[in-house]
């Protein structure tokens, strides 16, 4: 600001200026102090700007408060999946035997009190199966399982770290067969006329989409406030047309997003 004044008002002392010039000296000091109070002002608003933004950022990131009730939020839980599948088939006939599925579940539960809510699952297990078609065994290649399900929950056994629920729900299972890629080939007679049939190697199993109900429950550990591991999911699934039975195990973490605590 010194810099900016004349040499007469610098050092905090009004020299008199040479010239009569003391009229000229008194307009130029008092713009500059004009100037100077519009800029402390627009940095004043710009501060209480900056500061109403932090105040809400810092109410958005600080947990709710400990009275309010629990339960009620939306909870998201991710992790691996095991899946168990029944065999299907015969020995005279094309079929797959009882398999050993891996992959993923993906559910979400949306609190409407602290014992009931609502949940829903989108799950997808892969693997290869043995099989057979009539005595000639194989390995089916490409095969997968998705299931999506919906339906209430609740929440059974709940204290500061543990969290116990149950569910039953109903939805729709995807079943995709893949090839089933045979261990020798099937030599198919010759026809009596025409070139000879090439002998059997594979066979493209099946899809299936098919309704579906399951039961099952959840046992929770709170890791933090914020965060829990599940550490037991399992489920019993059962399909219609055709009529049969899996059975899941999941385990995996769970995220509390809007969890009221």
């Amino acid at each position: 600001v010194a810099c900016g004044l004349p040499r007469c008002l610098r050092n905090g002392r009004l020299r008199r200026a040479p010239g009569g010039a003391s009229r000229f000296v008194s307009l130029i000091f008092g713009r500059g102090l004009h100037l100077m109070q519009r800029k402390l002002f627009q940095g004043r608003r710009l501060q209480r700007l900056y500061c109403g933004l932090a105040a809400v950022v810092l109410i958005t990131c600080l947990p709710y408060p400990a009275t309010a009730q629990r339960g009620t939020g939306v909870d998201v839980f991710g992790g691996y999946s095991y899946l168990r599948t029944d065999s299907t088939g015969s020995a005279t006939t094309v079929g797959v035997d009882a398999a050993n599925l891996q992959g993923w579940e993906i559910s979400a539960r949306a609190g409407l009190t602290p014992r009931l809510g609502l949940w829903a699952s989108f799950s997808g297990q892969y693997g290869s199966p043995t099989g057979n078609v009539g005595r000639v065994a194989g390995t089916a290649r490409g095969s997968r399982w998705y299931a999506f399900l919906f339906g209430p929950s609740y929440v059974a056994k709940q204290s500061d770290n543990i969290e116990f629920a149950l569910h039953a729900a109903g939805g729709v299972v995807r079943t995709t067969g893949g090839t089933l890629q045979l261990r020798e080939p099937i030599v198919q007679p010759p026809p009596l006329f025409g070139p000879p049939v090439p002998p059997i190697t594979s066979v493209k199993l099946g899809d299936d989409t098919s309704p579906a109900l399951a039961v099952g429950g959840s046992l929770d550990v709170r890791l933090t406030d914020r965060l829990s591991w599940r550490v037991l999911h399992p489920e019993l699934v059962v399909t219609f047309s055709p009529t049969r039975h899996f059975a899941r195990l999941s385990t995996g973490l769970v995220f509390h997003l809007s969890r009221i605590r």
